[in-house]
């Protein structure tokens, strides 16, 4: 008998958690004294944390049953993290709690959705030498860009729509935050709406997927 796409999407979603992980990124802005992050809504499972504010690190991973206690080694503790853990679908960096929000500034002018160079209030001196910067307005949504240079007013972009994220255009006055906090993590892949869609992992995969939907399928009968 045919499989059918509910057959199939629990088939992707399975074989891309156990055998090919769809991996992406979070990017987060630190806010002082905020330890949790939520997980985005695709997310499996994360499976790895890096740190940039102060120091570039990849915070060390800690079982739930022992962060109570990890916390309790530093009460009211502040500073950079070393660690992190899962909880309720929350990312939470520690035992320190963050004391230094992250760097922000505003768009100067007009920021196109081709531009390479953009223009910032105070960016030499405000964000480090390279790295990821958020940029946010009310009407534009939110893009992320990759830059490697900073000048004085200015910093020069590798990629502009990192991240899942889509180039746009912002007014000047948009506001703009360097990326403090990166999560990476396995999604969930989208779901098929239609029996001649492919499925969202590589080409080559697609023959054991649908031996695995099959497979599936006769385990359920």
């Amino acid at each position: 008998e045919s499989v059918g796409l509910d057959w199939l999407n629990e088939a992707q979603r399975r074989f891309c958690h156990n055998v090919l992980p769809l991996d992406e990124f979070k990017d987060y802005g630190i806010t002082s004294k905020k330890s949790r992050y939520d997980f985005p809504a695709d997310c499996i499972t994360p499976f790895y944390v890096m740190w940039y504010q102060a120091r570039t690190e990849r915070l060390a991973y800690k079982q739930p049953d022992m962060w109570a206690n990890l916390e309790e080694a530093f009460p009211n503790s502040t500073g950079t993290p070393d660690y992190y853990t899962v909880l309720r679908r929350q990312v939470v960096v520690g035992p320190q709690v963050p004391q230094t929000t992250s760097a922000t500034a505003r768009a100067s002018g007009a920021l196109t959705a081709t531009a390479t160079t953009l223009g910032f209030t105070a960016a030499s001196g405000t964000f480090r030498s390279k790295g990821f910067l958020e940029l946010a307005s009310g009407g534009a949504g939110i893009e992320i860009v990759e830059f490697n240079g900073v000048a004085s007013s200015t910093v020069s972009v590798v990629a502009r729509g990192v991240h899942n994220t889509t180039a746009a255009s912002f007014a000047s006055g948009a506001s703009v935050t360097q990326i403090d906090l990166q999560m990476y993590y396995r999604r969930a892949p989208n779901a098929l709406t239609a029996s001649t869609e492919s499925p969202e992992i590589p080409t080559v995969y697609h023959e054991y997927l649908y031996k695995y939907a099959i497979y599936l399928g006769w385990l359920a009968r």
